[in-house]
């Protein structure tokens, strides 16, 4: 504003040069080209700050379109991640399931396996030991010892050739009782 007032004002001295006026002149016209500036300069800045707000305005707009366009995708990723999240508790869970069903149907045969073998090594004691071994033995089982050999043989109670795990076997169950009283 003062760079165009003291050019204003270069300019009317240059014209005062060539056509001489009052001082009054002068400072009347000065007082005018002021005005004019001022006014010039208040439309500028209104003009201006309408073109900012205007601006605000359309960067807000547009941040809200961007802020709403982030949640829908947040929550599309969202429901991804939970239908994800959903089918892979699925799987462990069926994973599980088959694998509980797969030893529930080795058991059987485990344990079934499990008695063979343990009358198979009884029957290898009788033999290396003699049959005092058998009777004496079911007399020395502990508690825990019992108490398997017990539960092992509600199911199935394997027996030898001459009847002497089964006969061991009704020994320590009727030695728990005798126990137990």
């Amino acid at each position: 504003m003062k760079v165009r007032e003291h050019m204003f004002r270069e300019s009317l001295r240059i014209s005062m040069a060539s056509y001489p006026d009052s001082p009054e002149q002068e400072r009347e016209k000065l007082r005018r080209f002021q005005e004019q500036e001022k006014k010039r300069y208040k439309a500028e800045q209104e003009r201006q700050e309408k073109k900012h707000r205007r601006q605000l305005e359309e960067m807000r707009a547009m941040a809200e379109a961007t802020i709403k366009e982030l949640e829908q995708l947040q929550n599309e990723k969202r429901k991804m991640l939970m239908e994800h999240e959903t089918l892979k508790l699925k799987q462990h869970d069926e994973e599980y399931n088959a694998s509980v069903r797969e030893w529930k149907a080795q058991l059987k045969p485990r344990k079934q396996m499990l008695e063979e073998e343990f009358a198979r090594q009884v029957e290898e004691q009788e033999k290396f030991y003699g049959a005092s071994y058998a009777a004496n033995s079911s007399i020395h089982l502990s508690d825990y010892d019992i108490l398997a050999v017990s539960s092992s043989s509600s199911a199935t109670t394997p027996t030898s050739h001459d009847g002497s795990v089964g006969s061991r076997l009704s020994l320590s169950s009727s030695f728990t009782q005798q126990r137990s009283s």
